[in-house]
């Protein structure tokens, strides 16, 4: 029987947060240029207190607009952490300008140069750090009871060892969560149990 009903999930895609447009002042820009403006006033006409006031009260909501938007961006990579994400690989744009693709579980979350960084832990254990503006989709989260049906069912899958596909058949004897992701405990007819990630499962008897 086809388990392609019980393996795959749709997507959606990340809203992605609003950029400041060139048109739109940040803080240091605006304290440069007020500064700017102060040294090369005329002498004998100085901006007099109303007006200084009035760019210092549009410096504050410079100020708050930025720290909201820095609120916003820490809050949605927090929001990831556990979850399966879809992201753009860094620096692998190949000859037709598509760039590829990395899937897995988020398990960390940096911060470098103002800019978030989360890092995917692959299957195979390795962590890829992506921009926070490059992730494309995040996959539903699962829950392990939606898959306790498939305890005492017969199961087909394969697994990974190193660059080899090694096939898995037996019973379900468990289903369980590991580093984030669903997993069945297959126990073969000699007795051996092994791990089956959920999306290595291929059928269901």
């Amino acid at each position: 029987m086809s388990i392609s009903n019980v393996s795959n999930t749709s997507n959606y895609v990340v809203p992605k947060l609003p950029t400041a447009r060139k048109s739109e002042l940040d803080m240091d820009a605006f304290l440069k240029l007020l500064t700017v403006q102060l040294a090369n006033q005329n002498p004998l006409e100085p901006m007099n207190d109303r007006d200084f006031f009035a760019q210092m009260a549009q410096l504050g909501q410079v100020q708050g607009m930025d720290q909201l938007n820095k609120q916003a961006q820490l809050e949605q990579a927090q929001n990831l952490m556990g979850k399966e994400v879809t992201a753009v690989r860094p620096m692998t744009e190949g000859n037709t300008g598509e760039n590829e693709l990395v899937t897995g579980i988020v398990s960390k979350l940096n911060v470098r140069n103002g800019q978030y960084y989360v890092g995917i832990k692959e299957p195979n254990g390795g962590i890829v750090e992506v921009q926070m503006n490059n992730i494309q989709a995040v996959t539903p989260q699962r829950n392990v009871s939606d898959y306790l049906p498939l305890v005492g069912r017969q199961v087909t899958g394969s697994i990974t060892n190193g660059t080899a596909s090694i096939p898995v058949a037996g019973q379900v004897k468990g289903v369980e969560t590991n580093d984030g992701q669903i997993v069945l405990r297959v126990q073969d007819a000699s007795g051996k149990v092994q791990t089956l990630p959920l999306e290595r499962l291929e059928s269901v008897s």
